[in-house]
């Protein structure tokens, strides 16, 4: 079989073997731009926040939306059943339920559907390389880091090397005490507040 090159890169494919470093810094960079072409290609992408990710009534079963267009051929039928929800659409006429506007919506829900369906594998797989590649360097360099610290208290060009290496990891630690403390100091004032009021209501 011949070697094909990856669609629209511009960057020549080498087979299933592991690519240079320099070859994968450039087609990261080339995902990239194609990333905000496609973000160009979708002006009216939305970003909703965690709270309305989750509770989002916008998730479809498989095959329900077609089930909910066969939904709108029976309103579109029998309209007179279903007056009492003409405000419920979102539309432009609180008078009628617009079929037609929710119709668009379910084609549009649809298509986007689809294209979540063909990203997320790539996605997922991405993520999962980068976890790959992290699994093969994270435990021996913080292993490397363990051994370190304790070095470093009698070398000092490794202390000054390594303290960068010491905030990061111990910064989260120390922001956790802080804030424990803040609580704490917090509470016992509220605590002399409740018992102020109520040696004065006495």
């Amino acid at each position: 079989m011949s070697e094909t090159n990856p669609p629209s890169t511009g960057i020549p494919f080498e087979g299933p073997t592991e690519l240079s470093l320099e070859e994968l810094r450039q087609r990261a960079a080339r995902a990239k731009e194609i990333i905000d072409e496609l973000k160009v290609l979708f002006p009216d992408l939305r970003h909703y926040t965690e709270d309305e990710r989750r509770y989002s009534q916008g998730r479809l079963r498989d095959g329900e939306a077609e089930m909910l267009g066969h939904v709108l051929d029976i309103i579109e039928y029998a309209p007179h059943y279903f007056a009492s929800l003409a405000d419920q659409d979102e539309g432009h006429d609180p008078a009628r339920l617009e079929t037609s506007l929710l119709r668009d919506r379910l084609e549009r829900r649809m298509i986007m559907g689809q294209l979540t369906d063909a990203l997320e594998p790539l996605t997922r797989e991405v993520g999962d390389t980068a976890l790959y590649y992290g699994d093969l360097v994270r435990p021996v360099l913080l292993s490397a880091y363990r051994i370190a610290k304790p070095i470093s208290k009698s070398d000092v060009r490794v202390a000054n090397r390594l303290a960068k290496v010491v905030d990061f990891y111990t910064g989260p630690a120390r922001a956790a005490a802080q804030t424990r403390a803040i609580n704490k100091k917090n509470e016992k004032n509220e605590k002399g507040d409740a018992k102020d009021k109520k040696d004065e209501a006495k």
